[in-house]
């Protein structure tokens, strides 16, 4: 008793139309595995193009937001001439019970995206507090305002009746954008 076994005598191969069939099925499998693939490929490509544009618009709102600012500066450091910056020292100073005595505008600096407005001032206060309060108002305005100088004597009116014991000189910067 060998082993002997004719392909003719399995019942599966006997009918060659279910042979074909077969060999379609294994063939439409195969295919389809191939287009599975290259449809999950793509997919892949897709999400990492999703990724890369999500990346992409979130950066593009940053920028928006950054511009915003940067308009919103501009408002703050638009191009003013000297008249306007001796104004706006002279009221934080009137606010801040100081009285300018001189002011005259001094140099000015020009830079690629902004100039630098100097202005020198003499000034008379009653006490150091007023001319701190002076200056936290120059630092803290809307305008940007640095202050390059200050000197302060004591004033040489001595007498008792007047309010202002101290004077001082003061240079002050005025950073202006350029349009």
């Amino acid at each position: 008793m060998g082993l002997n076994m004719d392909i003719k005598n399995i019942p599966l191969f006997n009918d060659k139309a279910k042979l074909i069939n077969i060999g379609l099925i294994i063939l439409s499998l195969i295919i389809a595995k191939n287009i599975y693939g290259s449809q999950m490929a793509k997919i892949k490509a897709l999400k990492d193009n999703q990724n890369t544009e999500i990346k992409k618009n979130s950066l593009i709102g940053d920028i928006g937001m950054l511009e915003k600012k940067i308009q919103a500066y501009k408002q703050v450091l638009y191009q003013r001439d000297a008249s306007a910056v001796i104004s706006d020292i002279s009221e934080m100073a009137n606010s801040a019970q100081i009285k300018i005595t001189s002011i005259t505008p001094d140099k000015d600096r020009e830079y690629a995206a902004y100039g630098e407005m100097s202005v020198r001032l003499t000034a008379l206060a009653p006490d150091y507090h007023r001319i701190g309060d002076f200056i936290s108002r120059l630092e803290n305005s809307s305008g940007f305002y640095t202050i390059e100088s200050l000197s302060m004597q004591p004033t040489s009116n001595r007498n008792m009746d007047s309010p202002d014991k101290l004077s001082f000189d003061m240079s002050v910067t005025a950073v202006i954008f350029k349009d």
